[in-house]
């Protein structure tokens, strides 16, 4: 056997654009968000996700409960499977946006959505599924940043 020990002074390395993008993304953390979801395994995922980086996480299973739910508390993010039993996820961000449009909504389907343009008011981040956690995590970290951007603003 031989083994190859490469040593690589460190003035030569350079970081990847998209770790200094990531770095400079705002944290999840310290948030109340909300999840409509109707499948168990991913609302269990979802509410051990974000509770695990430190956030106040509620789950309900159909769009009337997470509309109720909305209504009685304060909620930053409300994340939605389109389909949710009585309404889709789409009506349900709707009516979230009518309550509070500064509260962030994020659409999960495993629909392609065709006229994107059609959703840009209601819906903050859309993700197909199946989706890797990292991305729903780093999508939602830009969206806050623009949040936040968009009320110094103002």
């Amino acid at each position: 056997r031989y083994v190859i020990k490469a040593v690589i002074p460190s003035s030569m390395i350079v970081e990847h654009e998209s770790n200094v993008i990531e770095n400079s993304l705002p944290k999840v953390r310290d948030l109340d968000i909300l999840v409509v979801e109707d499948e168990p395994a991913l609302q269990e995922i979802l509410f051990e996700l974000f509770d695990n980086m430190g956030n106040r996480v509620s789950v309900c299973s159909n769009g009337e409960d997470g509309i109720n739910e909305f209504r009685s508390s304060h909620y930053d993010i409300v994340i939605s499977d389109y389909g949710i039993g009585s309404m889709t996820g789409y009506e349900l961000l709707k009516k979230v946006r009518e309550l509070n449009e500064k509260t962030i909504t994020v659409l999960l389907s495993g629909w392609v959505l065709d006229n994107k343009t059609f959703y840009e008011n209601t819906i903050d981040l859309f993700l197909a599924k199946p989706f890797h956690l990292d991305v729903l995590i780093k999508e939602v970290a830009k969206v806050l940043s623009q949040s936040r951007k968009s009320d110094h603003l103002l």
